[in-house]
């Protein structure tokens, strides 16, 4: 009995010692506690859409269109969007009245749509309307307007070094007096390269009805070839392409403004004045968007990229070398200011002496 406490003692102080000793040992470092999950970052709203509105305004033909869509592409390449409306001229200021609600930037691509702009601006004070093409006046607005003066000087310089013996025709399109500035252009230049050259103008009558535009532009072009022109400077829209069937019916060239004559007559298109309307909206679009923008009156030409005199190296034969290092020369010194193509005048003559039949 004894014996048994004895042992149950000894337990129990063994038990009680170890207790103790565990007691003394210095506690394990707690392990850190793992943070909470930070809430995902909100991202910033995305920004409206901006508006575009194509206006058909059967001067200009599919150029604006296709460079609408190149500019719409780069646009969207960083998560920006555009949204394009397409519009006959008589349902434009309807057009640009959907696309100002809840738009802050609207874009509209057209000649003759000035006054609609300028009604739909007022009602839309927040909005940065921006016209290409064109002109307006209003304190949201911007008008862009192209030099087509400066690669008309430079087409009428190329067909004069290389019509040889024959001469040079023009082609108006149904805008007569729009075209009165080409033609002053086309003139400079084609007395600069051949003093002996002459120019053939023919401006088709305003008051051709649409659907007999492309026949007038061919008939035109026919009494031009037919009195000696080889080559033939054409208008864009239905005109120019009536102008262009005759050219290639004839064996002639052409310097065109329908960015689709390329794909048309291969073979006889000679150059293609462009403008750039893909750079042109693309740059009125971040412009819109930035904090810099401003309203009034803006003319882009060769120093700012808007406009272009495009070779076609499909025609046969081939532009020279010679003429196109010259042509080359030109156009630097167009950019530069070394050359400058004058303009009309304030009465609207033409300041140039012309050699015209």
């Amino acid at each position: 009995m004894l014996r048994n406490s004895a042992l149950v003692l000894a337990a129990t102080m063994m038990l009680a010692h170890a207790q103790s000793a565990a007691a003394q040992q210095p506690a394990p470092p707690a392990s850190p506690a793992t943070p909470p999950p930070a809430p995902p970052a909100s991202s910033p709203p995305p920004a409206p859409p901006a508006g575009i509105l194509v206006v058909d305004d059967g001067v200009s033909g599919a150029e604006p269109l296709a460079g609408v869509q190149e500019a719409m592409r780069l646009y969207g390449v960083s998560g920006r969007r555009a949204d394009l409306v397409a519009s006959a001229a008589s349902k434009a200021t309807e057009a640009m009245r959907n696309l100002a609600q809840g738009r802050r930037t609207v874009v509209v691509v057209g000649a003759n749509v000035g006054a609609a702009l300028e009604q739909v601006a007022k009602e839309f004070p927040d909005n940065r309307f921006t016209l290409i093409g064109g002109a307006a006046n209003g304190a949201n607005i911007r008008a862009i307007t192209f030099r087509d003066n400066e690669t008309g000087w430079l087409a009428a310089w190329l067909a004069g070094r290389l019509a040889g013996e024959g001469h040079v025709g023009f082609v108006g399109g149904p805008a007569a007096n729009e075209r009165r500035p080409a033609l002053c252009a086309t003139a400079q230049g084609l007395v600069t390269a051949n003093p002996n050259a002459l120019l053939f103008p023919d401006l088709e009558s305003a008051d051709v009805e649409p659907k007999l535009e492309a026949r007038r532009g061919a008939e035109l072009a026919r009494g031009q070839i037919d009195r000696g022109a080889s080559i033939i400077i054409t208008p864009a829209g239905a005109a120019g392409a009536g102008a262009m069937e005759t050219v290639r019916d004839l064996g002639a060239l052409g310097v065109v403004r329908n960015s689709n004559a390329l794909s048309l007559f291969p073979g006889n298109v000679l150059a293609m004045q462009a403008r750039r309307y893909d750079a042109v909206i693309l740059s009125a679009l971040e412009a819109s968007a930035g904090s810099n923008w401003t309203a009034g009156a803006v003319s882009v030409g060769l120093k700012e990229g808007g406009v272009a005199l495009r070779l076609n190296d499909a025609v046969a034969p081939p532009t020279p070398p010679d003429v196109r290092a010259a042509l080359q020369d030109n156009v630097a010194a167009i950019i530069t200011g070394a050359l400058v193509v004058p303009g009309m005048t304030a009465e609207g003559r033409c300041p140039t002496p012309q050699r015209t039949q």
